[in-house]
């Protein structure tokens, strides 16, 4: 089983999100901003980290480049209301994993966490 970190300023998507990922045997982790999203990965081991594009503060674009610098192995899929091409091709380009649009259906969420976890694994 995975640590996951869901970093999305809107309480009901993380708690969703929770649900579907415990109910599935993971450790997962909360923040509401990307600054406590850095947080808790500084201080835990995170294999799959879940971040929404747009947050007040430390946006997901700023806190999956900051993950860059870390050198870690944490695999990132970022999720956002805000479909835009272009932003989720620099975002894979900025080494994301998967962009996923919202609303998405949590078994499509399982299904790329789990291919985040093969990935990660290779």
């Amino acid at each position: 089983m995975a640590n996951i970190l869901i970093c999305d300023d809107e309480s009901n998507i993380r708690k969703s999100i929770n649900n579907i990922l415990s109910d599935e045997g993971h450790t997962v982790y909360e923040a509401e901003s990307g600054l406590k999203g850095l947080s808790i990965c500084r201080e835990n081991k995170i294999d799959i980290a879940i971040i929404d594009i747009w947050m007040p503060g430390l946006t997901g674009t700023d806190m999956l480049e900051k993950i860059n610098e870390m050198e870690s192995d944490i695999v990132t899929i970022i999720i956002s209301g805000h479909e835009r091409s272009d932003e989720s091709a620099k975002l894979i380009e900025k080494s994301a994993f998967y962009f996923m649009e919202k609303p998405f259906s949590l078994d499509s969420l399982l299904d790329v966490v789990y291919k985040a976890l093969k990935h990660k694994k290779k």
